[in-house]
């Protein structure tokens, strides 16, 4: 145990035993023993001169916190002698959020602490932190992955849960009190509520954990904030532009495991009536949205209307309702577009289907947006490997969901290519060959490994000049399906050494 200043001398300067005693074990994840120097401090007749000093208020500000002291925390709040600004209070929570970083650390600052902290500084101290604090906070309450990975029910308690980051999003707006979170009639938060930053971090964290009634919520939300010039506790509506709409269709296009087509159809007509032009945005939008939902011949056809300088009706829809300057404009598909319909073909296994696009692509004279994104979904297609459910699997590891991983294993098809196979297609899209690959790790060579000019044609006509971390991940998700660990490890080997000139 550190020495305590004595109750009969005065410290000259307390900077020192508050960076020895509290601020240096905090740092370390050592809470206890801060904690512990802390009660010893307060203890002695001099701890009011304490209340003078700003790193020790802070210090056990963070603790308070950590430990979950609220009525002391609130007390030193209101009983400081040094001034707060939103800088100050954005380090605390910083110091708080740090404590989760420490390996070992006894205790789990949890997005509910962390949150409920920020309430009780601002209200208190009657600040507010700036909107690129609260988003930055919000999207590590949000985050899919834990900080650390951890197994079995400790996963769950180190999680940062989408709740909280939902709780601070509410806060923020002025929709919840400081303890029984008790919905308020008026919007309280002026400045903060009305920008868009909060309800596009929303959003994004949202989609991330596949919460399509969250994201379309922040999205009405936003929408309805206001400006709050006029009176602050007003929130006037905010008429949605072509970029709330695509904005909204994409929230619904990314819902898993399939999109919503009704409601895209409903709001792609109400773009429609609201006298918007849709622009290359919209329609690859929509396009995802078909492929995902397993529609490639549909997809089709809005790529068609895009070439064909037409606006895309959905079947049922009126086609002289809207602006009438969607008939002029002219919507050329971009490398996006021509990606996502080839995602729609090569999902549908038919591969006279996916070359009967090839060839229609080169004569509408796009094969140039032909890249290597396309490269790796044509590689996918030949690995037998399904992107909606590889998507869904890992949404379910990043959120710890290991039993809903393991349904979606245990309901997947038995996987149909054999290592050999895999070999097979590995050589014939790479151009590389496994004694190659092989020759270059035991060598630690330098060089790039030597290709098979046999099937350079291929990786040619996607302007390739060699793969990239991607395309090998897929190889090694495609071994580690076919039971063949080794090959996978030898293929990870090889993408971590690969010379900077084979990399893209």
């Amino acid at each position: 145990m550190e020495e305590i200043p004595s109750e009969n001398i005065p410290p000259v300067n307390l900077d020192p035993f508050v960076a020895r005693l509290l601020e240096q074990p905090l740092e370390q994840g050592q809470l206890e023993a801060a904690w512990a120097h802390c009660e010893q401090l307060t203890a002695t007749s001099w701890y009011p001169s304490f209340l003078h000093n700003r790193r020790f208020v802070k210090a056990t500000l963070v603790m308070c916190c950590a430990k979950q002291q609220w009525r002391l925390c609130e007390e030193i709040l209101r009983q400081r002698h040094i001034d707060m600004t939103s800088k100050t209070v954005a380090r605390m929570i910083h110091t708080l959020i740090g404590l989760n970083h420490h390996q070992g650390s006894p205790l789990t600052i949890s997005g509910r602490q962390i949150v409920r902290a920020i309430q009780s500084f601002e209200r208190i101290l009657n600040i507010q932190l700036n909107m690129y604090t609260v988003t930055k906070i919000m999207r590590y309450l949000g985050q899919v992955k834990p900080y650390k990975k951890i197994e079995g029910s400790a996963a769950k308690k180190r999680s940062l849960k989408i709740d909280d980051a939902y709780r601070l999003y509410c806060w923020v707006r002025g929709e919840i009190g400081i303890k029984h979170h008790k919905s308020r009639s008026k919007l309280t938060v002026t400045g903060r509520a009305s920008s868009s930053q909060l309800y596009l971090t929303m959003i994004d964290i949202a989609m991330a954990h596949n919460r399509t009634d969250l994201a379309e919520r922040a999205w009405h939300h936003r929408m309805y904030s206001g400006s709050h010039v006029s009176s602050p506790t007003i929130a006037d509506f905010r008429p949605a532009n072509l970029f709330a709409y695509n904005l909204l269709l994409n929230i619904y296009a990314n819902e898993l495991p399939a999109p919503n087509l009704d409601r895209i159809q409903r709001t792609y007509r109400r773009l429609i009536q609201h006298g918007h032009t849709p622009d290359v945005i919209t329609y690859n939008t929509i396009i995802k949205a078909l492929v995902n939902a397993g529609k490639a011949t549909t997809a089709m056809d809005v790529l068609e209307s895009m070439v064909a300088s037409k606006p895309f009706h959905y079947p049922g829809s009126s086609p002289g309702e809207g602006n009438a300057d969607n008939e002029k404009r002219c919507i050329q598909p971009d490398q996006h577009t021509v990606n996502l319909v080839l995602q729609g073909w090569v999902d549908h296994r038919n591969w006279s289907e996916v070359e009967g696009y090839v060839k229609r692509i080169q004569e509408l004279d796009l094969v140039r947006h032909f890249d290597i994104i396309s490269f790796n979904i044509m590689v996918r297609g030949f690995l037998h490997l399904d992107g909606q459910l590889l998507a869904e699997e890992n949404l379910y590891k990043q959120v710890s969901e290991w039993s809903s991983v393991k349904r979606l294993q245990r309901s997947a098809q038995p996987f149909p290519l054999s290592s050999t196979a895999i070999w097979e297609i590995f050589e014939s899209t790479t151009g590389h060959q496994r004694h190659h690959l092989l020759t270059c790790l035991r060598e630690n060579s330098v060089h790039p490994c030597p290709t098979n000019e046999r099937y350079q044609g291929f990786q040619e006509m996607f302007h390739l000049n060699g793969t990239d971390p991607s395309t090998c991940k897929l190889f090694i998700k495609a071994f580690s399906l076919a039971k063949d660990p080794r090959a996978a490890s030898l293929v990870t080997k090889w993408m971590f050494r690969r010379p900077p000139s084979e990399q893209l």
